[in-house]
């Protein structure tokens, strides 16, 4: 038994030997992270991962911490955030035994790729007037947004933080380049005197065959060019020539007149009908002319029989029920006759020289009653002289939908047209009066109107 004492005496030595190696091995010997070098954009963020070793360490805690977190800042464990540019360190610390490992951040700017202008100017500044022109630039975070204005020509326009002032007339050429990149985009802009164009028709009805000067008005009256162009979009219905419309064949065109100075421009719709007779005079009693076109003659409520006298008291009793037909099935003019469209009405007056024809009090050209003349020297009209080409619409005034009252003889004509008065803003009727004639509307059909006839030509 004596030879085994000393190896009895090693046993503790032993168990404390291997007591002591389990401890270090449960201990922190030293940790990693998931970057070393990291580059952000400002704003930008990223996660760092920390690995502690041996992974048999009972305490795997670990710190964070950033050397500048004006610069980079740790949101949460191993969650980094880009604050500004520059640099900074990110540290990870085990909590046991306080081993270290650091990820060096530099925070770079985000760099301009590109930049637009936009504006709310469409057409052209005038002397003195200020537009904006906004710069927009590509991407929209990118971290230096400094841009430098220019304008070609100063004397035209002058430009300052997108703020254009028009200076005077000409054109120039406005020009952004960011600071970052030396990225460009232009805008142009166009200063000019004129402000505004006009014609003396907004509407026409014509003719094949017949013409009318439109007339231009540029304004303000002391711009220094005034010149315009004229163009049709139809030439095959309408042609225009230094304002001379022309009407070719039936249709419908538009007549544009474009300063050269501000390219301002203003329309003329026109619209070309076929010719048609008009009756030498109005409807009297039922499908029968009047003997003489100076006349008053009798009034009828839409698409009804009923001759309403010319002169009151009234005769036959008012009707105050309504007709609900859509046209004139109940035709008053003779056979043969028709109640003339809107459109016929226009080019009546539209043909007319002068436009409107001319109005004239009873006994001027040998008219009985006032009225208006329509033809193409309608100044030369006279009855029963001189009336070829010519109509004569005398101003018999209306009678009121409500009681049937006469109104305004003499002072104005109310004529129908095969339009249905009760379709909402329908011009319905054709007005003449001392000053115009022109078509007008009403919501019902209860009031009764002259009637002229017209027929197709053959």
């Amino acid at each position: 038994m004596r030879k085994f004492k000393p190896l009895l005496l090693l046993m503790p030595m032993l168990l404390l030997i291997i007591a002591c190696e389990k401890e270090k091995d449960l201990s922190v010997t030293g940790v990693t992270i998931s970057q070393y070098t990291l580059t952000l954009n400002v704003g930008g963020t990223f996660y760092l991962s920390a690995t502690v070793f041996p992974g048999s360490a009972l305490n795997h805690a670990v710190t964070w911490e950033s050397s500048d977190t004006n610069i980079v800042r740790v949101n949460y464990p191993g969650h980094i955030e880009a604050l500004a540019l520059g640099s900074a360190t990110i540290t990870v610390t085990t909590e046991d035994g306080n081993k270290t490992a650091t990820c060096t951040v530099t925070v770079a700017p985000i760099s301009v790729t590109g930049v637009s202008l936009h504006s709310d100017y469409y057409t052209a500044l005038f002397p003195g007037k200020t537009t904006e022109i906004w710069a927009t630039i590509t991407p929209y975070n990118a971290t230096n947004q400094q841009v430098i204005w220019e304008s070609s020509d100063t004397a035209v326009a002058t430009v300052s933080d997108g703020t254009v002032t028009a200076v005077a007339p000409g054109s120039a050429t406005i020009t952004v380049t960011t600071e970052d990149g030396n990225k460009t985009a232009t805008f142009n802009i166009v200063v000019a005197m004129v402000s505004d164009v006009q014609l003396n028709h907004r509407l026409l009805t014509l003719y094949p065959g017949s013409t009318i000067t439109l007339v231009a008005t540029v304004t303000p009256a002391h711009a220094p060019n005034k010149n315009v162009r004229w163009v049709s979009n139809n030439a095959a219905v309408a042609t225009v020539s230094d304002g001379t419309v022309s009407a070719v064949a039936t249709g419908a065109a538009t007549i544009t007149v474009i300063t050269e100075d501000g390219n301002r421009s203003y329309d003329c719709w026109v619209t070309v009908v076929n010719r048609v007779e008009w009756a030498a005079a109005n409807v009297d009693d039922y499908q029968t002319f009047a003997e003489r076109p100076d006349m008053y003659t009798k009034f009828y409520q839409w698409n009804k029989t009923i001759a309403y006298s010319a002169q009151d008291p009234i005769s036959p009793d008012w009707e105050t029920t309504v007709n609900a037909a859509t046209s004139w099935m109940n035709n008053p003019c003779p056979a043969g006759w028709r109640v003339p469209s809107p459109d016929e009405f226009k080019a009546l007056r539209d043909c007319s020289v002068p436009h409107n024809g001319t109005w004239a009090a009873a006994g001027a050209k040998g008219n009985a009653v006032p009225g208006r003349f329509f033809g193409p020297n309608s100044t030369n009209c006279h009855i029963p002289s001189s009336m070829a080409n010519c109509v004569f619409l005398p101003a018999a005034g209306e009678r009121d939908s409500a009681d049937g009252k006469l109104r305004d003889q003499a002072k104005n004509g109310c004529y129908w047209t095969n339009q249905h008065p009760y379709a909402f803003l329908n011009w319905y009727g054709f007005m003449i009066s001392t000053g115009s004639s022109d078509l007008f509307y009403r919501e019902n059909e209860k009031g009764a109107l002259n009637v002229r006839c017209v027929r197709n030509l053959q």
